[in-house]
């Protein structure tokens, strides 16, 4: 087999695999953890109104506190964790055609490499790159390219609270996207539905890149 084909059958499948399989793992365990959420609220709507108080509380109210802690615990660990998905995402995404961009210029020898393009060690700036090497035409009307950066850089740099003109303005800028973009409490969620749409891009991505790359005649 030849290294071409290595990198996709190897690099590429392998490691969107192990995303897929992270991502059913914390969906799993998102679900397991509302499942048991909402059998406490059954337990909540059992619980008769009124009663003895305790610290100024009935049993009902302070069951009501702790049981709405719970939920916003388990939405906050949930919303960690989806991050990191997605961090991981954009990582393996970037690292690969960085990789990939400082092979081909080596092979083609050209003159100039993915560090001289704009904003260098990015998704963009590689994909620039292989647009000029391969006249691939990767980012070119591609709004899911064109924007993902936007995504990735909010979490990167923790930039999630938004005002309501610049949420506005975010959900405009993805509406041709491929991604779902969720604003609540005036920050950026990331939902389930978001985290497939991005295995479905990272997968677009590494097979756009392959099929072009592998096809070109050296």
């Amino acid at each position: 087999m030849d290294k071409n084909n290595y990198w996709r059958t190897f690099i590429g499948d392998e490691e969107m695999c192990r995303l897929r399989k992270l991502a059913d793992f914390l969906f799993s365990e998102s679900d397991k953890r509302t499942a048991e959420l909402l059998e406490k609220e059954k337990e909540f709507d059992q619980i008769e109104e009124g009663g003895d108080e305790w610290c100024g509380m009935t049993k009902k109210e302070a069951f009501g506190d702790y049981l709405g802690y719970e939920f916003h615990d388990s939405e906050q660990t949930d919303q960690i964790l989806f991050r990191s998905l997605v961090m991981s995402i954009f990582a393996f995404i970037e690292r690969d055609l960085k990789g990939l961009c400082n092979q081909l210029k080596e092979t083609l020898g050209e003159k100039f490499s993915v560090d001289d393009m704009r904003g260098g060690s990015g998704l963009k700036a590689s994909l620039t790159y292989l647009d000029k090497v391969l006249d691939g035409g990767f980012v070119k009307d591609d709004e899911d390219l064109k924007h993902c950066n936007k995504l990735r850089n909010a979490l990167m740099h923790g930039d999630l609270k938004r005002s309501i003109s610049e949420q506005k303005k975010m959900v405009n800028q993805f509406k041709n996207t491929s991604f779902t973009i969720v604003f609540h409490n005036d920050e950026l969620q990331i939902e389930k539905e978001t985290i497939s749409e991005l295995l479905i891009f990272a997968d677009r991505v590494y097979s756009n890149i392959s099929h072009n790359w592998i096809s070109k005649d050296f």
